[in-house]
């Protein structure tokens, strides 16, 4: 894996990110970008770049309360994570039918039917 900061704070400077996501692929490594300084303040093109994870912060360009921190990961990503689970025992995060990932399937009592978002309430309130 290859992790770069994409944008230096106090200096402004930026990384070459589509020739760094080239070596990556080259080298058959991920791309992992830190843009918590770049998000929001200068194009960030996760996909052009070849980028297979990022993570940003919300505090600094984006001008958000700290404590919101987008996280994203490319397909690559994803299966190397979903081959490194199976080498594991284990079957990988699971996807949804556009790609993403989405929580595991729980058992419903009838089949097709979709789970209620929350519980209901138990009991009467007075």
């Amino acid at each position: 894996m290859i992790w770069v900061a994409h944008a230096e704070t106090s200096t402004g400077a930026c990384q070459p990110m589509s020739e760094l996501g080239a070596i990556a692929r080259k080298h058959d490594a991920l791309l992992m970008a830190d843009t918590v300084t770049s998000i929001g303040g200068v194009p960030v093109q996760l996909d052009e770049w070849g980028v297979d994870a990022a993570y940003a912060g919300g505090q600094k360009a984006l001008s958000c309360p700290p404590g919101i921190a987008p996280l994203t990961f490319g397909d690559r990503a994803l299966r190397k994570m979903d081959l490194r689970a199976e080498a594991r025992g284990g079957a990988g995060p699971r996807r949804a039918p556009g790609g993403g990932c989405c929580e595991p399937e729980r058992p419903s009592a009838t089949p097709g039917a979709r789970r209620p978002a929350s519980r209901p309430r138990t009991g009467t309130s007075t």
